[in-house]
């Protein structure tokens, strides 16, 4: 079972995240600061060249 306050923790202290602050104190949000949408945009541009490169080495335009 993955232990969500774990990796929220984590996203936190990397400072990958952020909790946003509203007026329901049931529920805790959180938003992606500019350091984690960096990131994931990293992220992304890096997969997607893997999968060209892929397409490239099996041939194909899939």
């Amino acid at each position: 079972m993955v232990q969500y306050h774990y990796i929220i923790k984590k996203l936190l202290d990397a400072g990958f995240i952020q909790l946003f602050e509203h007026k329901n104190d049931r529920r805790k949000t959180y938003i992606a600061t500019q350091k984690g949408k960096m990131m994931l945009m990293n992220k992304i541009e890096r997969r997607r060249k893997m999968v060209e490169l892929e397409n490239h080495l099996l041939g194909g335009d899939r």
